[in-house]
């Protein structure tokens, strides 16, 4: 079977699962309420709606709004903020995390994953690889005195930065609007460290200078794959497109059959 073929069948296979969940309300395990999980305003928010399409005077609507009116008693400010909108739930990356851990193995291919190590969890970022020296260089300045750093080590030197900067307001005791301003922004820079062109980004958080993510240096007609690799002409040997593919392993190139049954490799 062509890889093609297993990529649509896979599809069809999550298509036909996902419309079947839609049509439970509630989890078979705890009885909890299944709702709707959205992008939410702003950069990187996650919002869930358990509560969604249903009634004011919903039993289980009353029962949550009950909880929230009891919990007025010992802070006033909620009052404020009891209310249908009050329901909705902002997931943080900490419980998305321990959501995706809780699936279990089994029901993990039916997400598409069918390697034996495979997990949802992998696909949360918990540590910022560092790339090596030589995509990265130093260059001499002409203008002052010393070197000028490459972007992806000044980002690397911000993200250090400012985790530095939440364990300090965490160990002192601040705020914790602080500390979600300050994890706000270690998401925002972990974000451009990757992809610097991303949207959404509120303009009070918008970076001074502009860099080149390690997405930028990849794409485009001037990145790694179009710009150094693809289409260089070069007599007895066949020319495709090299490029990622979701059915190859990363370290594997795909070359059409008849090129390869053909062409003879040559030292």
């Amino acid at each position: 079977m062509c890889p093609s073929d297993v990529k649509r069948r896979r599809q069809s296979i999550t298509s036909q699962i996902l419309g079947k969940a839609k049509k439970h309300t509630k989890c078979p395990h705890c009885g909890a309420i299944n709702g709707p999980v959205k992008k939410g305003p702003g950069l990187m928010k996650i919002l869930y709606e358990p509560f969604r399409g249903k009634k004011t005077t919903d039993p289980i609507m009353q029962e949550q709004l009950n909880e929230l009116q009891e919990a007025t008693v010992r802070n006033r400010e909620l009052a404020a903020m009891i209310g249908p909108a009050a329901l909705i739930c902002e997931l943080n990356p900490l419980q998305v995390l321990d959501l995706f851990k809780r699936i279990p193995k089994s029901d993990v291919p039916l997400l598409g994953m069918t390697s034996a190590d495979a997990n949802p969890a992998n696909l949360i970022v918990t540590r910022v690889f560092v790339s090596p020296v030589c995509i990265r260089p130093s260059v001499v300045s002409e203008i002052k005195a010393g070197t000028t750093e490459d972007d992806l080590t000044m980002k690397q030197s911000e993200i250090l930065l400012i985790n530095d900067v939440i364990n300090k307001h965490m160990t002192s005791g601040h705020k914790i609007e602080q500390v979600q301003e300050d994890w706000d922004f270690l998401q925002l820079h972990v974000s451009l460290y990757f992809n610097s062109e991303v949207s959404g980004i509120p303009m009070t958080m918008l970076p001074k200078k502009s860099s080149r993510g390690i997405v930028q240096r990849l794409k485009g007609k001037q990145g790694r794959f179009r710009g150094n690799l693809s289409g260089k002409r070069v007599d007895f040997s066949g020319r495709t497109v090299i490029s990622p593919d979701p059915n190859l392993m990363i370290h594997q190139v795909g070359v059409p059959e008849r090129v390869a049954r053909i062409l003879l490799f040559l030292d």
